[in-house]
């Protein structure tokens, strides 16, 4: 058979916020961890072929021989599954005022 499709890659994890530094004196916000991303769809799965027809008997005198069935396809192999999307870094804690 014919081989599955690739699945596609999952999207990459966002990048987390920066901490911010505002008031004097006051620990800055610690930075939001990013999202992890989203796994790859599988590939596929690849097609079987048909069996071949019989042949037909004839209508006088002596048989035909059978026609012989045509062979099966091996079934297609799966598709390869996407990359899963890396982690987003956290956010750089702000510095102290």
């Amino acid at each position: 058979g014919t081989q599955g499709t690739q699945g596609t890659a999952g999207t990459p994890g966002r990048q987390g916020i920066l901490g911010t530094l505002r008031i004097p004196g006051i620990p800055g916000i610690a930075g939001i961890p990013g999202i992890q991303g989203t796994q790859g769809t599988q590939g596929t799965l690849g097609t079987q072929r048909i069996v071949g027809a019989q042949g037909n008997a004839e209508d006088t005198g002596n048989m035909r021989t059978q026609g012989t069935a045509g062979t099966l396809r091996i079934p297609g192999i799966p598709g390869i599954q996407g990359t899963q999307g890396t982690l987003g870094t956290q956010g750089v804690v702000g510095a102290l005022g």
